[in-house]
């Protein structure tokens, strides 16, 4: 029996040392050699224990983690009654517990309902375990804590609530089940028992921190095997500046050497000096009394120093957390900085380094490892682009089971049925591709289901809307084909009382359905595309979902719960669980954490990201306890890791033993700014690097020289893109280095020899740089082809034509069809609206009812009947097939009756009386089509619909008002009808006033022309009188629109004026004059403006039919044709080309516009 300890820095050769010890051992035919590292490295060991010893396998030697130690001694001695369960078992009894426990918590009662608490419990009661910390230790101490009042009541109650959880988590375990800490208890209590364990020769390496629990493993150990060996990273010398990154190694070795003490094991101490400055020797006084000690010796009796390591990094080793410094005086060549633009732009470097340096040196990608202190901002680049720098690589992550399309199958398939077939949960089970039907039907089946709003009960009838636009017969096979199988599995879960018959249900339902034969034939499919990682993932999942059923109906098997709750228990067993990924080659680039992964003989270590709050991170997943509190809970006698001071002591002890990971080249990156431009630091290293090495070479790409530009030609696939942007530049006629000549040089020349794909890059390289965003015109033949003459279109296609030319073509022209959707949209609320107050005025004029005299509730009577009839008919049923639509159509009906009392208190202050209502202009409207005579001699047809048309008569003139129904706030600017963006009131203006004139020979005027809008507003009334508020809607309703400059007109559209009116946009004042900010323009002016639209339109009309098409949207102000247009991701319209830019418009003043019509009646 004895103890040994290996001590040594960083790369001192503390793990080829027990490698060496174990070849040696195996040499003379030694056996019960057992390595022992943390689980997270046993593979990696096992290898590197092959490969160092040039060995054909490792029969004689086992490498164990403490876990699977465990498990090895109870195969060997037995007499265990429990069941283990791991972390998978242990996440679902904790949610099933927390359903019970949940109205017992205090500070957890909330938060126990949010996503990853159970994890992060769960890590807890880990945590006090290892420590050999009871719940009743963790009550005491709350109590006292309360007693002394020294404390918030916020740790308190966390102490109490975890507790709680502990107590009842160990009472279900209890005489049933055991997790990997219990097991751990039960191997201290069985270790004696053990014929393996005697006299076994063990070496410990990689482990930093050993809590109480693993102490009393090592206790036994030393008492029961004939040599025990503990690597430990430290540094001998005395007073040594950067000893505080070794204090959790020397803590953990003070630990072991307590227990020594205590059995008076003899103790042996060997030092490996390779990696230091200097070859040192331990000081008698240092803080560890060391009995015996050696050193490695080579085959001369000489102290034997580890593998060549480059000057600059051996000096980094021994420096880089050293005060004070010693600045390296010499070249750098060995270690480098670079500063990238963002993430991007760092791992676009960091490619072409990693090629230049395999293509230069000749070294092999698995001699580089790539580290980075956030794999979730750098592992999407590092997917996209290594690949096309040709870079083979391993990216050291787990991934997370619970995004596995088939664990998404097996969730969704409880939620189908949980909440009745809502639509999110039966399309989210279909897209994984295991329920029958192939893309494109689940595509087909998904656009008709939101169209009709297929969900719930409808599943299970036939579809019978749609037959004219849908293959009815074939969706109905579909859904057959999917509901089928599932109104078994319904059947069976509904009628289940516990999670064991409910697993069952789904496991036959998953059998029902063939999955794991689609599994295989999918993994297949992956295989041939070389999709290796998935392969590698995908296999597993299988048995990963059994293990998973097993262990679920073991421990809760007879458990009632809902559905709901089966759920949320299995949604945290896979949640709990990751998928290793093994490497699928030997010769690739490793990428992982910098905490995390474990490489060895590593010739250039990449650290990437090294900014501020990444590397350090400064801040942790501290989990429920936060560091200061563990501190606290230190101070009372609560040990149980976590703590402020072993929390950094890591991360600076992981950083350390990273950067003296390389032997020959270490390169730091950091971004200069974020994915959405926000300026980043640099991290403390990097200027920590820059005062160690005062020559150190410090890249940027943001200001690129030659050499700089030298590195981006890496591989051809890598180079074309930088070679594209160059070559813009000098297209564009700017300096550009003659480098990227050279490069264009050698890809034309692939080009000329046909190439593959050189060819086609090249040429799809000369179109671009000469390509102009922009649409040649069609020309009036194929314009007169596409939209079919004599021309028929709608004042709003007009308008549509003068915002944009291109988007009216590609909506008239080659009307692409958006998928419809079974909701309620802003255009359907419009129609609604339209179509009660429609209903009401025919109604009105049916039952011969005045307006004027019309009551308040006789219109609510109306409005009520109207929508009833309405709703029930509009797409479907929708506004009453759930309880938020139904709540809409109150809301509907409000505000229609709101608009019909609007519209007859307009009516009683007016003498104009409604001629029409929905007046349309088309072959089968009210009015023929408006004809507009184009200059060309062809001939254009407007055809729309007018909501409402007054007239006001008196002896000698005949006046005419247009209104136009807005559900949305609208305004009238004589800016935007000079220009054509406004056109629809005063085109129909115009028409009615030909049509009238032709009945009154010459006695018909333009009244005005207005918006209505449909609202119910909130209004503010401190007294609440009635009056009060509805003088105050009547403001915020008032029309919008534009008057007859004519004060008799003025008061016959409203009565009772006096200063502002409530009813039209003009105010009166006490002399009847008219108001200078009124809409109003003079009847000459009227008249002019009408014809400059007629003339307009003319002009719109043989543009559009010559074939301009031009991706030429408008401006105005801070307003673009674009900012709602669903087409611009077709035009890809981008106002810095040279061929794309605005059509400003300019916002003209009423007297601006006055002057227009009156040149413009001067040129005629």
């Amino acid at each position: 029996m004895g103890i040994r300890y290996l001590i040594g820095r960083s790369g001192s050769g503390k793990t080829m040392q027990v490698y060496q010890e174990i070849g040696d051992a195996l040499r003379k035919g030694e056996e019960r050699l057992i390595l022992m590292v943390p689980e997270q490295f046993t593979l990696q060991a096992e290898r590197d224990l092959i490969h160092k010893l040039n060995l054909p396998g490792i029969l004689n030697v086992e490498v164990l983690s403490f876990t699977r130690l465990a498990h090895k001694i109870f195969n060997e001695v037995g007499g265990l009654t429990r069941t283990h369960i791991n972390e998978q078992g242990k996440h679902m009894i904790l949610q099933r517990l927390m359903e019970n426990l949940r109205v017992q918590l205090t500070v957890y009662k909330t938060v126990s309902r949010q996503s990853g608490f159970i994890d992060q419990i769960n890590q807890l009661l880990s945590d006090f375990k290892k420590h050999d910390i009871t719940p009743e230790q963790i009550r005491l101490t709350a109590e006292r804590l309360n007693k002394s009042g020294q404390i918030s009541g916020l740790l308190i109650g966390k102490l109490n609530d975890t507790a709680l959880i502990y107590e009842a988590f160990q009472k279900y375990l209890q005489d049933k089940y055991m997790d990997s800490e219990d097991s751990i208890n039960a191997l201290v209590e069985r270790m004696d028992q053990s014929q393996y364990l005697l006299g076994a020769r063990i070496w410990l390496d990689g482990f930093d921190y050993y809590p109480p629990q693993t102490l009393r493993v090592l206790e036994k150990l030393i008492l029961i095997t004939r040599e025990l060996t503990l690597t430990f990273a430290m540094d001998f010398e005395q007073g040594s500046r950067d000893k505080d990154i070794f204090q959790v190694h020397v803590n953990s070795l003070q630990k072991v050497r307590k227990i020594a003490s205590e059995y008076h094991f003899d103790e042996k101490f060997v030092h490996l000096p390779g990696a230091s400055k200097n070859s040192r020797k331990p000081a008698e006084d240092t803080q560890v009394v060391f009995a015996r000690t050696e050193q490695r010796k080579n085959s001369a009796g000489q102290a034997e120093d580890t593998q060549y390591k480059a000057p600059e990094l051996r000096y980094l080793e021994h420096e880089l957390y050293q005060y004070p410094y010693q600045p390296y005086s010499q070249e750098v060549n060995h270690v480098e900085v670079f500063a990238g633009n963002n993430p991007e732009s760092e791992i676009e470097r960091l490619a072409a380094r990693i090629i230049s340096l395999s293509r230069d040196k000749g070294w092999r990608f698995n001699e580089m490892t790539v580290v980075s202190g956030d794999l979730s901002i750098y592992g999407s680049y590092i997917k996209r682009i290594f690949p096309e720098y040709g870079i083979p690589y391993f990216l050291d992550e787990k991934k997370p089971v619970i995004q596995n399309p088939i664990v998404n199958l097996v969730l969704t398939s409880l939620r189908v049925v949980d909440r009745a077939y809502r639509y999110e949960d039966v399309f989210k089970l279909l897209k994984t591709g295991f329920c029958g039907l192939e893309r494109g039907q689940v595509e087909l089946l998904e656009n008709y289901c939101l169209e009709y709003g297929i969900k719930g009960k409808r599943w299970k009838e036939n579809f019978l809307l749609g037959e004219d636009d849908y293959p009815l017969e074939d969706l109905n096979n579909y859904r057959e084909q999917f509901i089928t199988p599932f109104l078994k599995l319904e059947n069976e879960l509904k009628s289940s009382d516990n999670i064991k018959q409910m697993i069952t249900a789904l496991y036959i339902h998953l059998e029902e359905i063939y999955l794991q034969q689609q599994l295989e034939d999918w993994i297949e499919e992956l295989r041939e595309q070389g999709k290796l990682e998935q392969v590698d993932e995908n296999t597993q999942i299988w048995n990963i979902l059994l293990d998973t059923f097993d262990q679920l109906a073991e421990i809760l098997g007879d458990q009632k719960v809902s559905l709901d709750q089966c759920y949320g228990i299995l949604e945290a067993g896979f949640a709990s669980l990751e998928v290793g990924i093994i490497p699928t080659t030997l010769d690739q680039v490793l990428v992982g954490s910098i905490q995390r992964s474990k490489s060895q003989d590593v010739k250039a270590l990449f650290v990437i990201g090294c900014n501020d709050g990444i590397i350090p991170t400064g801040s942790q997943d501290e989990g429920l306890l936060a560091a200061d509190e563990r501190d606290f809970l230190l101070r009372e006698g609560l040990d149980l890791g976590g703590y402020t001071e072993l929390l950094a002591a890591n991360e600076k002890f992981g950083i350390y033993t990273a950067f003296s990971k390389p032997s020959e080249f270490l390169w730091i990156s950091h971004a200069l700014s974020d994915t959405e431009g926000k300026a980043l630091r640099p991290s403390i290293l990097v200027d920590r690097l820059k005062k160690l090495f005062p020559k150190l070479p410090v890249s940027s790409n943001l200001i690129i020289n030659e050499q700089g530009q030298e590195t981006m030609v890496s591989t051809p696939e890598s180079s074309y893109k930088y070679m594209v942007t160059h070559m813009r530049n000098s297209a564009d006629g700017k300096e550009d280095s003659l480098l990227w000549w050279l490069v264009y040089d050698w890809y034309s020349n692939q080009s000329q020899q046909e190439a593959y794909p050189w060819s086609f890059y090249m040429k799809t390289l000369l179109e671009g740089l000469f390509h102009q965003n922009q649409e040649a015109s069609l020309g009036r033949q194929k314009a007169a082809a596409l939209y079919s003459l004599p021309l028929r279109a709608s004042v709003s296609r007009l308008e549509q034509y003068v915002k944009c030319p291109y988007a009216h073509f590609i909506h008239y022209g080659l009307r692409p069809r958006e998928r419809k959707e079974y909701t309620v949209a802003a255009p359907d609320l419009g129609e609604l609206f339209h179509l009660s107050i429609e209903g009401f005025t025919t109604r009105v004029v049916e039952e011969r009812l005045d307006w004027r005299t019309l009551e308040d509730e006789k219109c609510g009577t109306i409005i009520d009947e109207i929508m009833d009839q309405i709703l029930p008919e509009h797409n479907h049923g929708i506004l009453l097939s759930t309880n938020r639509y139904q709540y809409l159509s109150k809301r509907l009906k409000r505000i229609s009756k709101r608009a019909v009392w609007l519209l007859a208190d307009h009516m009683r202050r007016s003498r104009f009386e409604p001629v029409g209502n929905e007046i349309s202009f088309g072959l089968k409207g009210t009015y023929p089509p408006i004809e507009i005579q184009l200059p060309d001699g062809e001939r254009m047809f407007l055809e729309g619909r007018i909501d409402r048309a007054d007239i006001y008569e008196t002896d000698e003139d005949l006046y005419v008002n247009v209104i136009d129904y807005k559900s949305g706030a609208e305004s009238f600017d004589l800016s935007d009808a000079w220009f054509g963006l406004k056109l629809q009131l005063l085109v129909y203006l115009e028409a009615l006033l030909e049509l009238e004139q032709r009945k009154t020979h010459g006695k018909t005027r333009p009244g005005g022309i207005f918006y209505f809008r449909i609202d119910d507003p909130l209004i503010n009334s401190e007294d609440g009188m009635v009056e009060k508020i509805q003088t105050e809607i009547r403001k915020k309703l008032k029309l919008k629109g534009l008057v007859l400059k004519d004060v008799n007109l003025i008061r016959a559209m409203d009565d009772q004026i006096s200063g502002w009116s409530d009813v039209i946009p003009v105010s009166v004042l006490k002399d009847d004059s008219i108001h200078a900010s009124s809409s109003v323009l003079g009847e000459e002016e009227f008249l002019g403006l009408l014809g400059h639209i007629r003339k307009l339109i003319g002009e719109i009309g043989m543009d559009m039919l010559g074939g301009n098409i031009r991706i030429a949207p408008t401006k105005k102000g801070n307003d673009t044709a674009c900012k709602y247009c669903p087409y611009d991701g077709i035009c890809q319209f981008d106002y810095q080309l040279e061929d794309n830019g605005y059509r400003l418009i300019p916002k003209l003043k009423t007297d601006d516009v006055i002057q227009r019509i009156h040149q413009e009646k001067g040129e005629k």
